[in-house]
């Protein structure tokens, strides 16, 4: 009579018809005794399951990895080229902004040197900033959708935001003659000059941040 109980609770537990009634009569023939196996295997299928992997295989994980990215050459050398312009600005930007302050705070009144030295000094940066500018978009189009796609979009965004303001730097230069100026407005060439410097150096920390 036990038996018989835990069989018909087995059989509501697991939902299962295949769980037959227990005979309780010793010696007769009958179905056999059921056991948990049909019954835990409603409840915990997983468990019983050949084809169930609670974790992915080995081919599954290669199968998610994203696919290898194949490059030029010619890419690692445009990069090279890039990443050393990007150091060579660094002392350009810094030397071009000392000289510029004492432009604009002494006027006149600056060393000659400075005078003289200021115009080539910016066009070395524009030169500079030209290499990086090829190489960078060469690069980007050989790149395009490969990971690391919108971090190489906003850097390049701000990268030609900064070329916009040095156009700009140079377009509003006072020019000197005579000891005096004619034409321009320092104070403006100076505030976009600064703030050109400022979002290529912001474009550069963040590619070295993220890589």
């Amino acid at each position: 009579m036990m038996l018989s109980t835990v069989a018909f609770a087995l059989t509501i537990l697991g939902n299962s018809p295949a769980v037959l009634p227990v005979h309780d009569t010793v010696g007769l023939e009958g179905p056999p005794v059921p056991t948990l196996a049909p019954t835990l295997h409603n409840l915990y299928p997983q468990r019983f399951d050949a084809s169930y992997a609670p974790f992915p295989s080995a081919g599954d994980d290669q199968a998610q990895r994203a696919k290898a990215v194949q490059h030029s050459d010619f890419y690692y050398t445009r990069l090279k080229i890039h990443q050393w312009g990007a150091i060579v600005m660094i002392p350009l930007a810094i030397a071009q902004y000392f000289i510029g302050q004492d432009l604009y705070k002494n006027g006149n009144n600056a060393a000659q040197w400075e005078h003289d030295i200021h115009g080539p000094l910016a066009a070395t940066i524009a030169v500079d900033y030209g290499v990086q500018l090829v190489t960078g978009v060469w690069n980007g189009v050989e790149d395009w959708g490969n990971p690391g796609q919108a971090r190489r979009t906003v850097h390049s965004a701000l990268m030609l935001l900064a070329g916009a303001g040095f156009v700009a730097v140079g377009a509003t230069a006072p020019e000197r003659e005579d000891g005096g100026y004619l034409e321009g407005n320092p104070s403006q060439h100076r505030t976009l000059a600064i703030s050109s410097m400022a979002v290529m150096a912001a474009s550069g920390i963040m590619m070295l941040i993220w890589k």
